[in-house]
């Protein structure tokens, strides 16, 4: 099992480019090479509108579940929770238990 887990601080931002760029640049070997079972990216500050961009570097064999931010303009904390491969057919249930600040993935394998 490989998990990368990384805190971001922030990928919606004033330097939200340069970072999505880090973003590629750091996990896209990772990503692709398909050693990669979970990832996991927190304080991205994305609203739910700008999820979808970074959902697209996830491409192939991901389940993937975003909370959004915890304060009204949705621009402090959130996570993303990523699972691949045989796990994603093992979810059996996703729950947010803190609104941007936590997500509960139950596996079963």
């Amino acid at each position: 099992m490989k998990i990368l887990s990384w805190n971001v601080r922030g990928l919606g931002g004033l330097h939200w480019k340069r970072k999505r760029s880090g973003l590629r640049q750091e996990i896209s070997k990772e990503l692709t090479n398909g050693e990669l079972d979970f990832l996991f990216l927190q304080e991205h500050h994305l609203k739910v509108a700008q999820t979808s961009n970074y959902g697209a570097i996830l491409n192939g064999d991901w389940d993937v579940s975003w909370s959004k931010g915890y304060d009204p303009t949705e621009n402090q904390g959130g996570v993303c929770v990523a699972v691949r491969g045989s796990w994603r057919n093992h979810v059996i249930s996703k729950i947010e238990i803190v609104p941007g600040r936590a997500l509960l993935i139950q596996i079963e394998k």
